[in-house]
């Protein structure tokens, strides 16, 4: 897998002797294909002319004689994706070269427990982003299952978990961490994940909350920032302040140093994104509506773990709300927050969805990230399939809006590979 930080391309390899995945900065420089008259092996795929490789030694170089090109109305044959030629340069089969991704299932739980604000005040602290007191509640427990180690890591604020009920996994060992503050506990996972080095990390609905909510904690609590979120009077909305990101702690949460900020349109309204670069944060929510085309009244997990598991999160009806439960029964607490990560490991084991992604990825030689949308993963494959016969995509697409039997095909071919894999969709 790779990735791009402005000028430098990362990839994250694996080594099958010691079983672990590194990051490292790599250099590769795309080519550009143009028209010529003289004989070539190589060909246009639309009209079987000769085509001619130019190659250059910097990505700026590169990207100058793109625009010369354009604005010369020279059409240009290649692919213009830096992270994709990378792997299917290094990586021509990558399917021959699969291998576990070292992943973790986690969860957060969050609290408010500041008297000073009336239960009558609507409250945006449980929320993670889009409010000036977005992410103003404590995390009170991060719960994480590492299928390298097999064991969990909890971390739980404040108080000692005695285990009062004997809770137990088939899937491991778990550890629990007893943490003084938010601060320390916050610092306990920001460690955790340099020393482990996951691949993916992987949550339900944690591209909307859990991811943002860690992010923005540490913002606040460990970079001391409380700019968070700044209204724009012009728009009369909030929007998140990116100079945030520039934290020496929030950096740490990606193992390169570039946390990167998107909002996104969702049917819930606008939404803040963020990705920690060098890892895949893979929320297992969007896997199960892209793959699995199931129709749920609801998509919470307890609804989703009682219609494929026949199993249900740990109930704690008794109890008024999350501050009154982590207060009054922390035993029962920290066993609800194991709970709904042991679903996450069941669901994967099941439908094997990671497995599905990961196939889909490799099969088209893109990174995780290109795999939630559609042309990137298709596009990626249709030019390698052709590329390996000498056959060249336009840089900028120029097919006819009728003419799909290159998608048609590519489709096809994925499908029956799915088959052969024993997998579905």
């Amino acid at each position: 897998m790779s990735l791009r930080q402005k000028n430098t391309l990362w990839a994250r390899t694996y080594d099958p002797n010691t079983k672990e995945s590194t990051l490292k900065a790599v250099k590769y420089i795309p080519s550009l294909f143009i028209k010529t008259k003289e004989d070539s092996p190589f060909k246009s795929v639309m009209t079987k002319e000769n085509l001619t490789e130019i190659t250059y030694n910097n990505i700026k170089d590169y990207k100058d004689a793109q625009n010369i090109f354009k604005s010369s109305n020279i059409q240009t044959f290649g692919n213009k994706s830096q992270e994709q030629g990378y792997i299917r340069q290094e990586w021509p089969n990558p399917t021959e070269c699969d291998h576990p991704f070292h992943t973790w299932f986690f969860d957060i739980e969050t609290l408010v427990d500041d008297d000073s604000v009336p239960k009558s005040v609507p409250r945006q602290d449980w929320k993670p982003c889009m409010h000036e007191r977005a992410a103003m509640a404590k995390i009170s427990s991060i719960q994480v299952y590492d299928t390298k180690s097999k064991e969990f890591y909890i971390f739980g604020l404040e108080k000692d978990w005695h285990n009062e009920s004997n809770f137990t996994s088939e899937h491991g060992k778990i550890n629990y961490y007893k943490m003084s503050s938010e601060e320390n506990l916050l610092k306990a996972f920001i460690g955790l994940l340099i020393k482990r080095n996951p691949t993916v990390l992987s949550g339900w609905n944690s591209a909307a909350y859990d991811i943002p909510y860690i992010t923005n904690r540490v913002i606040r609590v460990l970079d001391k920032r409380d700019d968070l979120y700044i209204y724009d009077k012009r728009t009369d909305e909030w929007r998140f302040n990116t100079e945030c990101l520039d934290g020496s702690y929030v950096k740490q949460l990606s193992p390169v140093g570039l946390i990167q900020h998107n909002e996104v349109d969702t049917d819930f309204g606008k939404q803040d994104e963020f990705d920690w670069k060098g890892y895949f944060l893979e929320d297992y929510k969007e896997f199960y509506h892209k793959y699995t085309y199931t129709t749920l009244t609801s998509y919470g997990l307890s609804n989703v773990a009682i219609h494929e598991l026949g199993t249900d999160k740990v109930n704690h009806d008794e109890h008024t709300d999350f501050g009154d439960f982590y207060r009054n029964s922390f035993d029962k607490f920290i066993c609800y927050g194991i709970q709904d990560v042991i679903i996450l490991i069941d669901l994967n084991n099941k439908l094997k969805l990671l497995d599905l992604a990961k196939f889909i990825s490799y099969t088209c030689g893109v990174t995780l990230s290109d795999i939630h949308g559609t042309m990137k993963q298709w596009n990626s494959f249709m030019y390698n399939r052709c590329k390996n016969e000498d056959l060249l995509l336009p840089l900028e697409s120029s097919f006819p809006s009728n003419d799909d039997f290159l998608l048609k095909h590519a489709v096809y071919e994925m499908g029956e590979e799915i088959k052969n894999r024993g997998l579905s969709v």
